[in-house]
């Protein structure tokens, strides 16, 4: 049973961030370009990519920490504060500024009195997601990669809407989301 339970924590978790984060982005284009620029901006080459070198990309960590607001990938009820105009602006809207520094290029003061600092995705304390630290590693550098790789673009014909589309039993009953990735061609031939 337990292996059972660390087996999906460690894949379903991990899916439904990416699969979130990338229907936002492409439903917020500016914010899609931001880390898309952010992210090729950054490395020159497919293999510099990694874990320790994206640790430090704001947008990048700025754009999952909204998904994180948005959805529910651990379980613990934020649900109801993360969408409360108390504690922050735009409550339903994805915009990953809210959680940039004032000295960030893209910080918004809209979003000053946000409570960020009470958000904590992963719990804290002894009831903490004991697989924060790869959790965190593993949706950068997976959203990382393919952000690098490919210019993604949402198909025709969907309008997917969070609190519409996903459902969460056990786990989250996800809609069909249909992309098409288009290879980033690169000046030395490097399209990988």
């Amino acid at each position: 049973m337990v292996a059972g339970q660390l087996l999906s924590a460690g894949y379903e978790p991990i899916s439904s961030q990416f699969l979130c984060t990338i229907v936002f982005l492409l439903h917020e284009p500016p914010s899609y370009k931001r880390l898309v620029e952010e992210i090729r901006g950054e490395f020159k080459s497919y293999d510099d990519i990694n874990p320790d070198a994206l640790a430090h990309l704001r947008f990048l960590h700025a754009s999952l920490m909204e998904t994180l607001r948005i959805t529910i990938t651990v379980q613990y009820g934020h649900f109801a504060f993360t969408r409360s105009p108390r504690y922050f602006h735009q409550p339903q809207s994805f915009r990953p500024e809210r959680w940039l520094p004032p000295s960030h290029a893209h910080w918004d003061p809209a979003f000053k009195n946000d409570a960020t600092s009470s958000f904590w995705p992963f719990s804290q304390g002894p009831r903490a997601c004991p697989g924060m630290g790869t959790a965190w590693r593993q949706t950068r550098l997976f959203i990382a990669k393919v952000l690098w790789s490919f210019d993604v673009e949402v198909l025709p014909g969907q309008n997917i809407v969070f609190e519409d589309a996903f459902r969460q039993y056990a786990m989250w009953e996800k809609p069909k989301f249909w992309v098409r990735f288009h290879e980033v061609e690169r000046e030395d031939g490097d399209a990988k």
